[in-house]
């Protein structure tokens, strides 16, 4: 009898000292697909920019002093950012992967796989990419605007894709 392979999913995101979120945050996600909403400026983008920074995206222009929360007049900057990844099966906790980088105002950086240090940066690589974790590039921004002329032009198919029970209010 074969053996079926289990979904690997994200998880979670743990944040802290990255770009706008200066304090530690932990983000919880679901199976299928995960939404998140809020005004512009909330950071929502740079959800995106720390996965693409632990998973060593190439199509991201990280610099450094840029990654590092600046600070504000009421908070002061940062010492260091901090991400944290866990990639899991979508049926139990067997089988968890935690990957994690770090780096800190003087241009020191650390980089974990389920909590063992790894060498340099080229180890972390080879390491990850080994892991075969999905990416995290199903990723599309809407604006408002955008999302009602979808939701316009093919109302019927987009009704079948809301959630039953949530109050949702369709263009007429």
């Amino acid at each position: 009898m074969a053996r079926t392979k289990s979904k690997i999913i994200l998880k979670s995101i743990d944040l802290c000292g990255f770009k706008s979120f200066a304090e530690a945050t932990h983000i919880e996600l679901s199976g299928g697909i995960n939404v998140v909403t809020a005004p512009s400026g909330c950071g929502k983008s740079n959800l995106l920019a720390a996965c693409a920074w632990v998973l060593m995206s190439v199509e991201w222009n990280f610099i450094p002093k840029t990654i590092i929360f600046r600070g504000t007049e009421s908070r002061p900057a940062a010492d260091f950012a901090e991400v944290a990844l866990a990639y899991g099966n979508a049926e139990n906790a067997e089988g968890d992967v935690i990957i994690r980088r770090k780096i800190e105002r003087n241009g020191g950086q650390s980089f974990f796989v389920n909590g063992e240090k790894i060498a340099d940066w080229e180890a972390y690589s080879v390491k990850v990419k080994s892991l075969n974790l999905p990416e995290v590039w199903g990723a599309m921004t809407l604006t408002k605007k955008r999302a009602e002329k979808m939701l316009q032009k093919s109302k019927r198919n987009w009704k079948n894709c809301l959630p039953i029970g949530r109050p949702t209010k369709l263009p007429n």
